[in-house]
């Protein structure tokens, strides 16, 4: 006698663990062997499988962008962008963080929320301290492009 799988209504041979191949790996992948029914609620027929997406089949029951996000991702409900305030470290020492979707370095965020305007394009953001790291308001001076190229200069001579 054949054993099948104990999920209900699969009715395919026991693999392993009392599950078929596919709720096997599904167990293995997610934890949950019925995981991966949750992508295949709104589909069918050529029409992505995520609820509220309209647009037609690329492979595995997505639209191209879920696709993609379910390849990169492996969930295809995960947005590339972060969410307002997640940030990071550049490679040249300054934070950036995600404002409105947009990445920006946050020393030039907080200048900016600060005198209720965006710097003109002619604005640099010093910190008085040196840390680039050290975006506390009272660290931050705005100067002009030149202006703060000169202190730059200054500052390296006064350095042995």
């Amino acid at each position: 006698m054949r054993r099948i799988c104990i999920i209900e209504n699969c009715g395919k041979v026991n693999y392993a663990y009392g599950y078929c191949v596919m709720h096997d790996a599904r167990k293995r992948k997610y934890g949950d062997p019925l995981k991966a029914r949750e992508y295949l609620e709104g589909g069918g027929k050529g029409i992505c499988s995520i609820r509220d997406c309209d647009k037609k089949v690329r492979a595995k029951f997505f639209c191209i962008k879920h696709l993609n996000r379910f390849t990169k991702y492996g969930n295809p409900f995960r947005l590339k962008k972060m969410p307002n305030g997640a940030g990071h470290i550049r490679k040249i020492g300054y934070k950036m963080i995600t404002v409105n979707g947009k990445q920006v370095m946050e020393h030039r965020h907080f200048i900016e929320v600060s005198l209720g305007r965006k710097l003109n394009s002619n604005e640099d953001v010093h910190h008085i301290n040196g840390d680039k790291r050290d975006n506390h308001i009272d660290n931050l001076l705005v100067l002009t492009k030149p202006e703060h190229t000169k202190l730059h200069i200054l500052l390296k001579k006064n350095i042995p």
